[in-house]
């Protein structure tokens, strides 16, 4: 079966060697571009980054635009999974606390260890805002600070596909502006994916229980493997 691969290169590759591994065919068909805010900003991120106490990433990409040529600065730093954590290790950073359940998770053992102390958040433009009222939840002085902006982009039109991940809102965006959710197999990476398929009419038929991309490859196949044998 072929499955569509809407996410940006660094997920789509994640998530393709884990549908490959299931024995599903992935198909990349973008539907979401990064930009970079300017450089100018980038610069006084990372200065800043030298004078805090935990640096939190969500994300490998933050990392990856923030310091794309190593030199993160030796201050502890939470990330978000064994993904994020290795683009940490990539860029000189010291990952002192690594999630596998998903933001919140991880927010929530870092307020316990990191009371009162300032955090740095480069993030994305569409992150949600209540990682940071999580972390003020804590008494956490944080430095929210946007780093790149995710831009939902139509995808091709061709090869088919009888399933299509999604990995964020952006890529259900780009996918409905030349393509029908109607009559495919729909899988979101986490629940705010999923709120945004349902938004758009058709909702997820598959949810990853942990929002990782083997998480995601396994509960596709399981639903498929239902469909095809109920």
């Amino acid at each position: 079966m072929r499955v569509a691969v809407t996410a940006g290169p660094d997920t789509a590759e994640r998530i393709g060697r884990e549908l490959h591994r299931v024995g599903l065919r992935p198909v990349w068909l973008p539907c979401v571009e990064i930009a970079p805010v300017p450089e100018e900003t980038l610069r006084r991120v990372r200065r800043v980054a030298t004078d805090v106490d935990w640096i939190l990433v969500t994300s490998a990409r933050a990392v990856q635009v923030v310091w794309p040529h190593g030199g993160m600065p030796p201050v502890p730093v939470a990330a978000v999974g064994p993904t994020t954590a290795r683009a940490v290790a990539a860029a000189g950073g010291d990952a002192q606390l690594v999630g596998s359940d998903g933001a919140a998770a991880l927010v929530e053992r870092l307020g316990r260890r990191a009371a009162d102390a300032t955090v740095l958040f480069p993030r994305a433009a569409q992150v949600a805002a209540d990682v940071v009222g999580l972390l003020e939840g804590h008494r956490c002085r944080v430095l929210s600070e946007v780093v790149y902006t995710t831009r939902p982009i139509p995808p091709p039109s061709q090869p088919p596909v009888e399933a299509a991940t999604f990995a964020s809102p952006s890529a259900v965006d780009g996918w409905t502006r030349t393509r029908p959710l109607a009559g495919i197999v729909r899988a979101a990476l986490g629940s705010t994916t999923a709120d945004a398929l349902a938004a758009a009419g058709y909702p997820a038929d598959v949810v990853a229980p942990v929002p990782r991309p083997v998480s995601l490859a396994d509960a596709l196949y399981r639903h498929l493997e239902e469909r095809r044998d109920p």
